[in-house]
Order: structure tokens, then C-alpha cells, then sequence
């Protein structure tokens, strides 16, 4: 029986945090990324206000945590963790594509070199 509510994270995430590659706030908007994935395609559909939203425990010390968010996001999208089109001045809801996400499909992963 399928679980709906297990979601497959790779072990390298919390090794790379260990390791210091991966801050704190770039590892929990991660995980919250590959919540909102979809399980197939590993996109997810945010913007940076619900991530704030969402997370707002983690940012509540923040002047603007949308900003951080935003800050956060670039730097995962220099990292090659996520990718996203430019969408430069925009606040509105964008597709994200999460590196290196395990499609529960077929056991697959996602390399997003190549989207789909």
C-alpha cells in the first residue's frame, strides 16, 4: 500500500548541511520544496510570500522575510539545488524545479539538466 504522506528525501541534503555547504534556512526551504513537489515531476508551485507564510517560525526575526526568502531562494538557485525562470520584480506565483528530486513513480531521479 502507497503511503500519500511519505516523501523520499536523499541523505546527501543533511550531509551537505553537516558539511556546511547548506545553511540552516536553504535546508528547511528544501524540505519544504520537496513537500509541495509534485511527486511525479518534482516542481513545485510557491511564491515568496506563502514560503514566508508557510516558514514563518524560521524568518520571524526578519526585518521583511520575504526578502530573506527571495535571498534564500537565489542562493539555492546559485547552488544548483533549485532551478526557476527569471521573474525578475515579480511576486507571483512561479514554478520551481528541485535538483536531484526522487520521483516516487518509478524510483527515478531527476536531474533537471534536462527538464521535463
Amino acid at each position: 500500500m502507497e503511503n500519500p504522506n511519505f516523501i523520499m528525501i536523499s541523505r546527501q541534503l543533511f550531509d551537505d548541511y553537516a558539511s556546511g555547504q547548506l545553511t540552516a534556512e536553504e535546508l528547511v526551504i528544501i524540505l519544504h520544496l520537496f513537500y509541495k513537489a509534485n511527486i511525479v515531476s518534482g516542481r513545485a508551485g510557491v511564491n515568496y510570500q506563502s514560503v514566508a507564510n508557510d516558514l514563518e517560525d524560521l524568518f520571524k526575526n526578519y526585518k521583511n522575510p520575504v526578502n530573506q526568502v527571495n535571498k534564500v531562494m537565489l542562493s539555492l538557485l546559485k547552488k544548483c539545488r533549485i532551478w526557476f525562470e527569471k521573474h525578475s520584480g515579480s511576486r507571483s506565483k512561479f514554478e520551481v524545479w528541485i535538483d536531484r528530486y526522487p520521483c516516487k513513480r518509478d524510483g527515478k531521479i531527476l536531474d533537471n539538466q534536462t527538464p521535463v
